[in-house]
């Protein structure tokens, strides 16, 4: 099991952070959108 978890934790760091920039991105738009 223990072998799986570096590929689980990287997988779970690149969907972490995947999901952190979205969530920026459309923080962004947010705010940019309405004043254009």
């Amino acid at each position: 099991m223990f072998e799986y978890l570096p590929e689980l934790m990287k997988g779970l760091h690149t969907s972490l952070t995947l999901t952190v920039a979205s969530l920026i991105v459309a923080l962004i738009l947010a705010l940019i959108l309405p004043s254009s």
